[in-house]
C-alpha cells in the first residue's frame, strides 16, 4: 500500500507540474504576442492640419506620346487601367519627344536635325484625342529641344535661346489654342543638373533659358503655370541655388526626382533599406527652403518623378515591394510640403504600374493608385505607430468617410491593436469597417473588421509587405445623417 501511494502521489505530482509547465508556456507566448503586437493610434478629432488633394497620389504617363497607346487609335486595356489609377495629375515626360516622328513611335518633331525642325501636329493631335479621358490634370514636360539647335554638347547653342523659346511656345499654341485642350501646368526641362549632365555647376544659365522660354508660352496662353526644372539631384543645393538665383520671380511652380538605388550599378541592398530609403521627402523641403531665400512667394512644388531604382531592371519595381516603397514614399512626400507627387511610371516593363504586355497587365501598384485616389482623400488625422519599423499609418477623414492606411513594411506577418478618438457617436464592437488590400496577388478585399477586432487583444493581422486601407462610412458631418451615395461621389 506504501509503494501505491507513491506511485499515486508521484503522478498527481507529474500531472501538476505538467499543467503548471502549460500554463507556463501560453503564458510565455501570449506575452511574446502582446510584446510583438504594434500599438496605433489614430485621432480624427486632431487633424494635423495637412490636406489630401487630386494631386497627391499621381503618376508619369511614359506612353502618352503614342497615339496608338494612349490616343485616338489606343488601347481600351490600358486606357481603362490607367483610368481606374485615376491619378489626378498626369505628367507627360518621354525622353525621346525631341526625336524624329517618322521613326520614333512616340517622337513629336519632324526632321529634329535640320533647320526646317517643326512638331508633328497631326501626330500630337492624335496623341491627345480620345486619351485619358477620365478627367485628370495634365503637365507637359518639354524636355529639351530639337539636335539642330544644340551645340553637340548637351547645352543650347547660346544664339538659339530665341528660337527655342518660340519653338516651346508654338507647343502650347499646338495643344491649348488650336486644338483646343488646356493643358494648364507646363515643365521647362528634364534632369540638365547633376554629375553628368550638361548643365551641371551651371544651372543659372539653364535659368536664363528657362525665363525666355517661359515668357514665349505665357504670351500664347496666360492662363497656363509654367515651372521646372526637375531637378535631378536637389540634394545638390549649388545647383538649386544656382537656378533660383535667377528664375525665383517668373516659377510658376518647382520640380524634382529621386530614386533610391541602383540595382545593377552596384548598390543593391535589401528589402528594408530599400523601404528606408523611401524616405525621400526631405528633398521636398530642402528645395522649397532653397526657393524661399530667393522669393517670398510661395510656389507649388513637384515631386514628379520617383521610384526604387536609378539603375534598372529591379524586380521590385513590378511587385509588392513597389507598392508598398511607393505608399511609403508619397507619405513622406506629403508630409515635407509637395502638392502631388508622380510616380515614375505608369506603363513600361521596368517601372510602370502596368506591364507593357499586350493585355497591359495591372501589377500590385496599379491597386495602390486605385485605392488611395478613390479612398484615402480629405483632411489628414493624427497618427503614432509604436514601431514604424514594422507598420507604418496614415489617416484621413472627409464629410461622410474616415480613411487608415496601414504599411506593413517588412517580410513578415504584423499585428496592430489600434484606439480611435474622435469617432462619431454609435460605433460599436461589431461596426464594420471595410478594407482593401494590396499584396503579391495585386488587390483585393480581405473582407470586413470590426472595431473590435481592430482594438483588442493581439489586433489586426497584416500579411506581409502589404498596405492595406480600412475606411468607415460615417454621418455627414454637415446634414448629421449617413450618405452613401455622396460619399461615393466625392471620392470620384
Amino acid at each position: 500500500m506504501l509503494n501505491g501511494s507513491r506511485l499515486r502521489l508521484s503522478a498527481a505530482k507529474r500531472s501538476f507540474i505538467v499543467s503548471l509547465v502549460g500554463l507556463a508556456i501560453l503564458a510565455i507566448a501570449f506575452s511574446q504576442s502582446q510584446a510583438q503586437t504594434v500599438i496605433g493610434t489614430v485621432a480624427y478629432d486632431h487633424p494635423t492640419g495637412l490636406t489630401v488633394n487630386r494631386y497627391t497620389y499621381s503618376l508619369d504617363v511614359f506612353q502618352a506620346f503614342d497615339p496608338t497607346i494612349a490616343g485616338v487609335f489606343g488601347s481600351a486595356a490600358y486606357k481603362a487601367h490607367v483610368a481606374a489609377m485615376n491619378a489626378g495629375i498626369l505628367r507627360y515626360h518621354y525622353a525621346g519627344e525631341m526625336d524624329d516622328s517618322t521613326t520614333d513611335s512616340s517622337g513629336w518633331v519632324v526632321s529634329p536635325t535640320t533647320s526646317s525642325y517643326h512638331w508633328d501636329e497631326v501626330k500630337i493631335a492624335n496623341a491627345l484625342k480620345d486619351s485619358y479621358t477620365y478627367g485628370p490634370d495634365r503637365m507637359v514636360d518639354i524636355v529639351n529641344w530639337p539636335a539642330y539647335l544644340d551645340d553637340g554638347s548637351g547645352h543650347l547653342q547660346t544664339s538659339q535661346y530665341a528660337e527655342y523659346a518660340a519653338f516651346a511656345a508654338q507647343l502650347v499654341r499646338i495643344i491649348n489654342i488650336k486644338l483646343g485642350h488646356h493643358v494648364k501646368y507646363w515643365e521647362v526641362f528634364n534632369e540638365l543638373d547633376g554629375p553628368g549632365n550638361p548643365y551641371d555647376g551651371n544651372m543659372a544659365t539653364a535659368g536664363k533659358i528657362y525665363n525666355q522660354v517661359a515668357a514665349a508660352m505665357k504670351a500664347v496662353d496666360p492662363r497656363i503655370l509654367v515651372g521646372g526644372p526637375a531637378f535631378t539631384r536637389a540634394d545638390l543645393t549649388n545647383n538649386v541655388d544656382d537656378f533660383f538665383s535667377v528664375t525665383a520671380q517668373t516659377l510658376d511652380f518647382t520640380s524634382l526626382h529621386s530614386y533610391s538605388i541602383g540595382t545593377t550599378c552596384g548598390y543593391d541592398p535589401d528589402n528594408k533599406v530599400v523601404y528606408d530609403d523611401a524616405a525621400v521627402g526631405w528633398l521636398d523641403s530642402s528645395t522649397i527652403a532653397q526657393f524661399a531665400k530667393y522669393s517670398s512667394r510661395t510656389i507649388e512644388e513637384f515631386h514628379d518623378e520617383f521610384n526604387i531604382s536609378y539603375c534598372p531592371p529591379d524586380v521590385r519595381m513590378t511587385n509588392e515591394i513597389g507598392a508598398v516603397y511607393d505608399a511609403l514614399a508619397m507619405v513622406d512626400i506629403f508630409h515635407n510640403g509637395a502638392y502631388g507627387s508622380m510616380a515614375w511610371n505608369e506603363a513600361d516593363g521596368w517601372y510602370g504600374k502596368l506591364n507593357n504586355d499586350a493585355n497591359w497587365t495591372r501589377r500590385p501598384a496599379s491597386y495602390l493608385y486605385q485605392y488611395l485616389n478613390r479612398d484615402m482623400q480629405g483632411a489628414e488625422a493624427t497618427t503614432t505607430s509604436s514601431d514604424t519599423e514594422k507598420v507604418v499609418l496614415f489617416a484621413a477623414q472627409s464629410r461622410t468617410m474616415v480613411h487608415l492606411m496601414l504599411i506593413n513594411r517588412t517580410g513578415s506577418e504584423q499585428r496592430i491593436r489600434l484606439s480611435f478618438t474622435g469617432l462619431p457617436s454609435g460605433i460599436c464592437a461589431s461596426t464594420p469597417f471595410t478594407a482593401e488590400q494590396v499584396s503579391g496577388a495585386g488587390g483585393n478585399n480581405p473582407g470586413d473588421v470590426t472595431y473590435e477586432a481592430l482594438t483588442t487583444g493581439s489586433g489586426y493581422r497584416l500579411p506581409r509587405n502589404t498596405v492595406t486601407i480600412l475606411n468607415l462610412k460615417v454621418h455627414d458631418r454637415d446634414s448629421g445623417r449617413l450618405d452613401h451615395e455622396s460619399s461615393l461621389g466625392e471620392h470620384r
